[in-house]
């Protein structure tokens, strides 16, 4: 599972970039489609990842049935913590999204999508951090 994360924070650092000059290089290639291109790749990615920290917490909530009586509370409040940081994360990345989105769509507003992809980066990356 980590390994996953990791790879997945890896190819957002990495491949969005990539597919953002891709995108650039087409006979048709305007700064609109590209945006939602690149809008769409970093979607794809926090979707994945959103995947990961959700079998995470099931194998963990599983766990802690597992565990003594004495033990369940801390372990409890522990994934409490640390799901309330994946929210918080999650809250910022979708409101990056959302400008994202908007500024895609209307030409005079300008690209956010460097915020969205810098705020998919801190969610990817805070989900790879709480999974160890």
């Amino acid at each position: 599972m980590k390994r996953t994360l990791l790879a997945l924070t890896w190819a957002l650092l990495m491949l969005a970039p990539l597919g953002l000059v891709t995108a650039t290089t087409g006979c048709k290639a305007t700064p609109q489609a590209t945006a939602y291109k690149t809008i769409a790749s970093v979607q794809a990615t926090v979707s994945t990842a959103l995947g990961v920290w959700a079998d995470y917490v099931v194998a963990q909530d599983v766990k802690i049935e597992g565990m003594p009586p004495d033990q369940r509370e801390a372990a409890s409040n522990e994934l409490g913590d640390k799901e309330a940081k994946a929210r918080g994360a999650l809250a910022a990345y979708k409101i990056a999204a959302k400008v994202a989105i908007n500024s895609a769509s209307d030409p005079t507003k300008g690209l956010a999508s460097p915020d969205m992809l810098a705020e998919a980066s801190r969610f990817t990356s805070l989900i790879a951090s709480l999974i160890k």
